[in-house]
């Protein structure tokens, strides 16, 4: 508003200066061309008008004087016209050099406002941040420890299975190994045998082949010699045949041998792959059990924090406290005695005058006989009732001055017991609040539910009749779900209740109560999302 003021006034004098202008120049058109100043002549030449030609004219005598008086008119009126151009001009300058510094005042003040706007701003951001940060920093907590919970649960699980089922093949295995070697032995009896038995087959021939030698041929012996010899080839035929069957025996047992060591490696690796993945559960144990010390730890540390910073403020106010009390106790003190001190001289004075007075009185009582002197001993007795009626007046100011002190005593002790009332209500507060902030931030799921009057397809009217079908053993039997079959809590990602939390985790509070008549617009489709307001660390 000031501003548009100064403008509309600026505007103002601009017109009143543009027609003092116009004005002027009117004035200045009545002189004549080529002279600078009005002088009376009698070849004065007179404008008739501006729209026809200017013709001069003759000044009569009695017209001399007017013109005179008019060119001094003329002149003041000049003279008055570049004063006020001048007083014009410097208020016009005036006006702007003030309306620069409003103006500059005015953006000083915006900018300051803005900055400091944009400074509160800055900090609410990094405040929410903060929250947030924390906020998730717990909820990232929550969900290790309750994932690593369930895996240590369903892995532990699936590693005994897996062992049991292990240690299953390999007792098999094993039990097929020994039952192999023992074939194998078996074997390997058998061919030493036939071994022997062939050595034997072989000793035997030669020593009938030998005996059966005739010293010359005759045709009786040829028969036998024929046996024998079916004898000696059936022997070699069922050598070979042993041979063979012991070379059949030898792979047989090589590849045994080949498929035990292929076994016992798969088995080395499983228990190297086994042990890997013991170290990796104990490793992943570890880092959740470090990434929980750490998330407790921190959580440690901002609450002694807190909790530093409190017993600072709390420790600060006190000192300033008393000290602002000590100091004026100390002041009211020092006043207090030194007007004690000026009363207690004062006394000392008004008795040592008094002392004296009254020796004066005693020696002027015995000089009786002189009339001189009993005029000054009335005086002087005058003087020494005006001494004892100061002297109890000045009596009745010091117990009323003593009187006072102690008032003020009084108040001081009171004072004091209102500030140890209040240091121990501060220490209250101070306890209050770092068990508040011990507990973890109110944190809300924000989620987005649909719901409709009407059904979403044709319900029965009554249960069905399956008592064959019955409900898993580790998924318990839920509740009758509402007409409309949808759940508010739906998409929540964690259950509500604390279970399958780890030991030392703080639960989340409950929830705080919703109002239902925000969300009762219609029974249509709600697509918007509840905005959750999170609460700050200094709202609490």
């Amino acid at each position: 508003m000031a501003e548009l003021d100064l403008i509309r006034e600026l505007n103002i004098y601009s017109s009143e200066e543009d027609d003092l202008r116009n004005n002027v120049l009117a004035l200045e058109s009545y002189r004549v061309v080529g002279d600078e100043s009005l002088r009376p002549s009698l070849a004065e030449q007179r404008k008739v008008g501006f729209f026809r030609l200017d013709r001069p004219t003759q000044t009569e005598v009695t017209e001399i004087v007017d013109l005179q008086e008019m060119t001094e008119v003329l002149q003041t009126l000049l003279q008055d016209v570049n004063i006020l151009k001048r007083e014009i001009h410097t208020a016009r300058g005036l006006m702007l050099a003030d309306f620069e510094s409003k103006l500059q005042k005015k953006a000083l003040e915006l900018y300051c406002r803005i900055n400091s706007r944009v400074d509160e701003l800055e900090k609410m951001h990094a405040d929410r941040v903060g929250v947030i940060r924390r906020a998730f920093r717990q909820q990232l907590s929550d969900a290790l420890s309750n994932v690593a919970s369930i895996f240590d649960k369903n892995y532990q699980n699936k590693m005994n299975s897996d062992q049991k089922k292990k240690n299953a093949k390999a007792d098999k295995l094993e039990a097929k190994i020994r039952e192999l070697q023992g074939v194998i032995q078996r074997n390997d009896m058998v061919i030493e045998m036939l071994k022997t038995q062939l050595a034997q087959y072989s000793k035997q021939a030669a020593e009938e082949e030998e005996e059966s030698r005739p010293p010359t041929k005759s045709p009786s012996i040829n028969p036998e010699l024929d046996d024998l010899r079916e004898n000696v080839f059936n022997l070699e035929n069922k050598v070979s045949e042993l041979e063979k069957a012991l070379d059949t025996k030898t792979d047989l047992a090589a590849n045994l041998s080949d498929e035990v060591d292929g076994i016992t490696k798969k088995l080395e690796q499983e228990k190297r792959v086994t042990r890997q993945l013991q170290e990796e559960l104990e490793n992943l144990r570890e880092n959740s059990e470090q990434e929980m010390a750490e998330a407790r730890r921190m959580i440690e540390q901002q609450r002694i924090e807190m909790e530093q910073e409190m017993n600072e403020k709390t420790k600060q106010a006190r000192d300033e406290v008393l000290s602002m009390a000590r100091s004026e106790a100390a002041a009211m003190a020092d006043s207090e005695g030194k007007k004690v001190m000026k009363l207690m001289e004062e006394k000392k004075k008004l008795e040592e005058q008094l002392a004296k007075e009254r020796a004066l009185v005693a020696e002027l009582s015995k000089k009786k006989a002189e009339p001189v002197v009993e005029k000054k001993e009335e005086k002087v007795i005058t003087d020494v009732d005006k001494i004892i009626l100061s002297e109890q007046k000045w009596r009745v100011m010091v117990a009323k001055m003593k009187k006072e002190l102690e008032k003020t005593h009084k108040m001081w002790e009171k004072k004091f017991a209102i500030l140890q009332h209040s240091l121990h209500a501060l220490k209250d507060e101070s306890f209050l609040r770092q068990t508040l902030q011990k507990q973890a931030a109110t944190l809300h799921h924000a989620a987005v539910s649909y719901a409709t009057d009407t059904p979403l397809a044709i319900l029965p009217t009554r249960p069905p009749n399956s008592p064959t079908k019955k409900p898993l053993p580790e998924i318990p039997s839920r509740a009758k779900s509402p007409a409309n079959g949808l759940i508010d809590d739906e998409n929540q990602v964690m259950s509500d209740d604390d279970q399958g939390l780890p030991p030392g985790v703080v639960p989340l509070p409950t929830p705080p109560a919703r109002n239902l008549t925000d969300c009762a617009d219609d029974s249509r489709p709600s697509t918007r999302t509840h905005v959750v307001m999170i609460p700050s660390v200094e709202a609490q």
